[in-house]
């Protein structure tokens, strides 16, 4: 999750440490402290980015994933499972963005509710599967190219080759 955050949006992540996170960190150094900054810093991030009380929710339960590894300061070790690991941030990530792209937190509960709980989605039977292939393949080719520059790298193509096919992917 901290790679996640840290490469997620630079910028303005850079700007709130600079600016509020590592100068009231500096005014005490128990846990509890770095707790509460750590936790003003997101739930503050989720308000610059709107008026929303979903972005809040988003950034609030962001650091419910995220202080953990800050006050543990080891990388869960589940050895032989990188694809559990893939699929656990995958899920979080998921449900964290669902209310960051919706309008509501109420049209976000429906939503995670009608996606995982009661399966009764408002999309077709093939578009359903379609998601699920994508997203197993997503997560599969997260899974071979843990350790590479680019997903493409498993099939040492050369870039002439790479390129187009990033570009008809993104097309």
């Amino acid at each position: 999750m901290r790679k996640f955050w840290a490469s997620w949006h630079i910028t303005l992540t850079v700007w709130f440490r600079d600016y509020f996170l590592v100068p009231m960190l500096k005014l005490s150094s128990t846990k509890q402290w770095k707790f509460i900054v750590v936790f003003l810093n997101l739930f503050l991030i989720g308000l610059w980015h709107g008026a929303n009380w979903t972005y809040v929710v988003t950034f609030v339960l962001f650091s419910v994933y995220y202080i953990p590894s800050i006050f543990f300061n080891k990388k869960i070790r589940l050895r032989n499972h990188k694809f559990l690991k893939i699929i656990a941030l995958q899920f979080l990530v998921t449900i964290h963005l669902v209310f960051f792209r919706e309008d509501s937190i109420p049209t976000a509960l429906h939503y995670l509710k009608h996606t995982y709980i009661d399966l009764r989605l408002t999309t077709s039977f093939m578009d359903y599967w379609f998601s699920i292939i994508l997203i197993t393949s997503l997560v599969i080719v997260e899974f071979f190219s843990k350790n590479k520059t680019h997903p493409l790298e498993n099939f040492n193509l050369p870039i002439y080759l790479r390129w187009p096919i990033y570009l008809g992917l993104f097309l």
